[in-house]
């Protein structure tokens, strides 16, 4: 059984990388833990999923426990499991699979699917999701995800989409238990040229 739970992604950011090399994606990682960020997402995307998920379990190998790497972008069970196998700790995806959420329930590995209606939200918890990834929250808005969570309550929801430092407050407070950023923490060019202190001054613009 996985060791993760909801609690593990509580007022947390995870931090989004998407078509980096191994070497890359390791200075990237190495460097948001030096900001305090110990969760992360690599995304599969169409048409790389191999290169991915070689990335990925070359990731989960080198790094140290410590370091929660997930998978991010999966549709259907074929490439959630696969994720799996590939030392994925979590799993992340775009939409609400049924599917997706019972067999990640059933490996004991976090499920958190993509969801911006009430009923998907609702739907997606009651099949076993860890936490809801509200998207794309920035398109959204805070005033919606408020209104959602007024009746929802009980269920976590991961803000993904649209997050800056500018925003991110305002999701906290309209009930966002945690966060997922991309480009607002990691640059193309920043990770080429290896600087650090960009990036970790970046993470230290997210306050909530």
């Amino acid at each position: 059984m996985n060791r993760y739970d909801r609690y593990t992604f509580e007022k947390k950011l995870i931090a989004i990388l998407r078509g980096y090399s191994f070497n890359d994606a390791l200075f990237a990682i190495n460097t948001a833990v030096k900001g305090g960020i110990d969760v992360f997402e690599i995304a599969i995307r169409h048409g790389y999923e191999t290169q991915d998920l070689i990335t990925l379990s070359a990731l989960k190998k080198t790094l140290p426990e410590s370091v929660i790497l997930g998978a991010g972008t999966v549709l259907g069970v074929e490439l959630m499991e696969k994720a799996i196998r590939a030392g994925a700790d979590f799993i992340v995806s775009p939409v609400v699979e049924p599917a997706v959420i019972t067999k990640c329930k059933g490996y004991g590995v976090p499920c958190i699917p993509g969801a911006s209606t009430p009923t998907e939200i609702y739907n997606a918890y009651s099949l076993g999701a860890t936490l809801v990834k509200f998207f794309p929250a920035g398109d959204m808005g805070s005033t919606y995800l408020r209104a959602i969570k007024s009746p929802l309550s009980q269920v976590p929801i991961v803000a993904m989409g649209g997050i800056t430092s500018n925003n991110i407050a305002e999701f906290s407070d309209a009930g966002a238990t945690s966060f997922g950023i991309s480009t607002g923490i990691f640059r193309p060019e920043e990770i080429a040229s290896r600087n650090e202190t960009a990036i970790l001054n970046r993470i230290k613009a997210y306050r909530f």
